[in-house]
This record gives C-alpha cells, structure tokens and sequence, in this order.
C-alpha cells in the first residue's frame, strides 16, 4: 500500500510539473488563421519618349543643375514637374488620407532626357498611374545632372506622387522639402 501510495504521489507531482510547465506557456484563443500577405504589384516599365528633335538649328539643351547631391538633383526634377504640371498641382500640406500614392523609378540621361520611368507601386487606379507618368514626361527635358551625380551617365532615383481625391499631386520630395 505504501508504494501505491509512493507511486501515485510520483505521478501526481509529474503531472504538477507539467501542468506548470504547460501554464506558462501563453494560449492563444482560437481564431482566424491570418491572411496571407498580398503578392507586391509588378513592376511596370514604361520606356520614356524618344527626345523631340530640335525645332530650330538655334534651339538650346537644358540649362546644367546646380545641385552637387541626388537629392538637390531630386528636387530640382520634381519642381520641373509641379511647373509643367502647375494646373494638377496642390499646394499645402497633404491630406493624411491619400487617394494614391505612386512610387516610380526615374533615370535621366546626361542630356537631361528622361530615359526610362517604371511604376514601382500603384493602388491599381489606373487614372493616377497615367497622370503620374504624363506628368513626368511632360516635365522633360530636365537640367543636365551634375557629372557628381551621374552614374554610368545616368541617375536614377524613386520619387513618389502623392494623389488627393480630386486627381491633384504633389511630389514626396517637394512636400517633405515644404514641411521643413
């Protein structure tokens, strides 16, 4: 009797362990499994214009940056846009709720040509897509990047559109430059 009595107490304190053991483990109710992340949008490229030949024999190329960083190169590109674009602009701070925001790699030649855009992300409102990338093309030719910017001939950097609800943009680059 007083093994039955050893041996059960043995068990009781190995299922006291356990259920200790078990205790400190966190539970989690039971709930939906979580979604899987959404697939990141493709990548879209899109191939700039060829440049427009020149219109007379006097015509002249874009004046030469005065920026010495990608970023002052930055913004010099997007307030070329806002004033090509002055009439899809707004002005002020934006709004904490956006109707788009469009992300696009930019590469610019020595020339000041644009050489290439591609659409990095989008929300798939194919209105803004297109005003984004009518924007940009209408803001060529560029200043001629600074050859301390230039890699391989070229610069490339992203630069985001920010959309209000009515179709007006401003560009990340000048917004940040604004709040400061």
């Amino acid at each position: 009797m007083i093994r039955w009595i050893g041996d059960k107490a043995m068990l009781l304190a190995g299922l006291a362990a356990l259920l200790t053991a078990a205790g400190c483990a966190q539970r989690r109710a039971p709930g939906p499994e979580p979604a899987p992340p959404a697939p990141a949008p493709p990548s879209v490229s899109v191939p700039a214009p060829a440049p427009a030949p020149a219109a007379t024999a006097g015509a002249t190329a874009p004046p030469a940056s005065a920026a010495t960083s990608l970023n002052g190169y930055k913004l010099e590109v997007a307030s070329r846009i806002h004033e090509a674009s002055s009439g899809n602009v707004f002005s002020g701070t934006p709004p904490h709720l956006l109707r788009s925001v469009i992300v696009v790699s930019m590469t610019i030649d020595r020339s000041g040509n644009l050489a290439d855009i591609r659409v990095l992300r989008d929300n798939g409102d194919a209105e803004t897509v297109r005003s984004t990338l009518d924007s940009a093309r209408r803001g060529a030719p560029y200043p001629r990047p600074a050859a301390s910017v230039l890699r391989g001939g070229r610069v490339e950097f992203t630069e985001s559109w920010l959309f209000r609800d009515d179709g007006r943009f401003q560009l990340r680059s000048l917004a940040e430059a604004w709040q400061n």
